[in-house]
């Protein structure tokens, strides 16, 4: 839940992370000393969820008083609630901390209005309990187009409610800081709620993404990033060659070739990736697919305790995985899974922890000198130029 002494630790954090943090920014991260390396010879640590903000406090009370829940569904919601108390700063604040991996959600929303009027709010305002934080204020859930939500009717804030505003934020700050590390936005489709999820009024519905959606998608990436600053399966490509064969035979692309560039990948699997690949002839987005596939070439294995992550990374191959989830890490203060996530090296390492939560322990997701980008200590064994 958001708090306010929790809010105010949180930008005094991040105005002493950026003050410390500006000289490297304003330098180009790109230069003369480490642009020989390869793009899979870095290691990033991403926010999960990363335009994610905390439900209130009164979304608990809510659901704890109302009277049309059973109490199996009261728990069945909280338990889903507790999972969700971790706000991220903006994109922008994050960009500017060293963050250089974000992953997004999106869901369908064609005409606009669809998730205006969550329901919880609704529980909430039935029992006279008033939002404290603004909600929706510029009504962007009003209008057509990709929406950013976690869990739609129940954990909707977000620092950008618009897919295409969370780009042009990152659009915005990588064109103000030219020559920085290359940027992977990893993109999940919300698909149709798991049915235990009840609530007592109408929930939206959430749609799959139809061939149209994802033509429309990448439309609006489109809308944002020209071709030539994206780092897509076409451009990593060796002529006469596949994506995968390119990758393994050639290797990735040196960050001279790739900074200040932008790179799309794809949480989902199985039927929803093979959508993509029908719907969309020229694919701007990598897809985690079997390893023989000829598009593979990135990997998301969330269990970093998958050995399977060394073995792709040993062949060359990108892979994203997760140092926490659900805050177990946090509550405990248990760093394994986080520790084991930067010995795999495994390129892209989510967390909900860039910063310490003392709610519950000192538990962090960080590098020691460079905090969030760092040599791959797999793919570069010695004399790291960063």
């Amino acid at each position: 839940m958001i708090e306010d002494l929790k809010s105010k630790a949180v930008s005094l954090w991040l105005v002493l992370a950026v003050i410390t943090s500006a000289n490297s920014i304003q330098a180009k991260e790109v230069n003369s000393k480490n642009q020989h390396l390869r793009l899979n010879q870095l290691q990033y640590i991403g926010t999960h969820n990363s335009y994610h903000i905390a439900p209130e406090q009164g979304v608990a009370l809510a659901i704890a008083a109302s009277k049309a829940l059973t109490a199996q569904q009261k728990q069945y919601i909280q338990k889903s609630l507790d999972t969700y108390r971790y706000t991220h700063p903006s994109l922008d604040d994050q960009l500017r901390l060293g963050i250089r991996k974000f992953e997004i959600d999106v869901v369908v929303d064609r005409e606009g209005r669809k998730f205006a009027k969550p329901a919880i709010h609704q529980l909430m305002q039935k029992q006279g309990i008033a939002l404290q934080h603004p909600f929706d204020r510029q009504q962007d859930l009003q209008k057509p187009g990709f929406k950013v939500i976690h869990v739609p009717d129940l954990d909707v804030r977000s620092n950008c409610n618009l897919f295409v505003d969370c780009l042009r934020e990152i659009k915005n700050w990588s064109d103000a800081n030219p020559g920085h590390f290359p940027i992977n936005i990893q993109l999940e489709a919300k698909l149709p709620a798991n049915p235990g999820m009840k609530m007592p009024y109408a929930l939206a519905e959430v749609e799959n993404f139809s061939a149209d959606d994802w033509r429309a998608l990448e439309a609006e990436i489109a809308a944002v990033f020209p071709v030539e600053q994206l780092i897509s399966p076409a451009s990593i490509r060796v002529k006469g060659l596949s994506t995968r064969d390119s990758v393994l035979q050639h290797g990735w692309p040196s960050l001279a070739e790739v900074a200040g560039k932008i790179m799309f990948s794809l949480d989902n699997g199985g039927a929803t990736a093979a959508g993509y690949q029908e719907a969309v002839a020229a694919p701007n987005i990598f897809l985690s697919l079997d390893e023989q596939h000829p598009q593979a070439a990135w990997f998301r294995l969330n269990d970093s305790f998958d050995r399977d992550i060394d073995k792709l990374v040993a062949k060359g191959f990108m892979v994203r995985s997760r140092a926490d989830a659900s805050l177990s890490e946090a509550i405990n203060n248990d760093p394994k899974r986080r520790d084991r996530a930067f010995a795999s090296g495994a390129h892209f390492i989510d967390t909900d922890f860039i910063f310490a939560d003392k709610r519950w322990s000192d538990y962090v997701v960080r590098f020691k000198q460079r905090p969030y980008v760092r040599c791959n200590p797999v793919t570069v064994t010695t004399g790291c130029p960063l």
